[in-house]
């Protein structure tokens, strides 16, 4: 167990109904390359619905499309270093995900949420490290909707500590 990591929390009384400011940073990493459209949006989506419940997002779609590839890979690799920690959505495959993934394991040991559709075929290797690094977890989603729930399930188990809890709304 990590500890807690809870204690950042900071809510805003507006008109007398709390709002989270923020709960800690994460780091989205998925399939980006060759991608359609309508899978990049639902990645957004995803983002979208953990920034509503207080997550600071360090996350590709900062990334200006037309980076050189040593800037994309310093960006990348600072965010795997700064997050609290990583959600890898790996319904589709990746090398750079996998890049990312490694990365976040093996040098800065953040704790790590595998989240794939249950139909989705997934590569061994992240199985295994969802088996033997004690920080990740390998989960199957029915629906996109269900995956900022059980990244916070996720967050809670890692650092034993209970979410506050708080209606989801926007941050102002």
């Amino acid at each position: 167990m990590l500890g807690r990591v809870w204690d950042k929390v900071v809510f805003v009384n507006n008109g007398g109904v709390p709002k989270m400011q923020k709960r800690g940073t994460v780091y989205v990493s998925c399939a980006l390359t060759g991608m359609p459209a309508e899978y990049v949006g639902r990645m957004k989506e995803v983002i979208a619905a953990l920034q509503r419940r207080g997550y600071e997002m360090l996350c590709w779609q900062l990334v200006q499309p037309n980076w050189p590839s040593e800037q994309l890979y310093l960006h990348d690799k600072h965010c795997a270093k700064e997050c609290m920690a990583m959600l890898v959505v790996c319904d589709e495959r990746s090398t750079g995900m996998g890049m990312e993934t490694a990365f976040g394991i093996d040098c800065v040991g953040k704790p790590i949420l595998f989240a794939a559709h249950r139909d989705s075929l997934v590569t061994p290797m992240i199985l295994g490290a969802s088996k033997v690094e004690p920080n990740c977890r390998m989960v199957r989603y029915d629906s996109l909707e269900e995956v900022p729930d059980l990244f916070d399930d996720f967050l809670a188990e890692v650092y034993d500590t209970p979410m506050p809890l708080f209606a989801e709304t926007a941050v102002a």
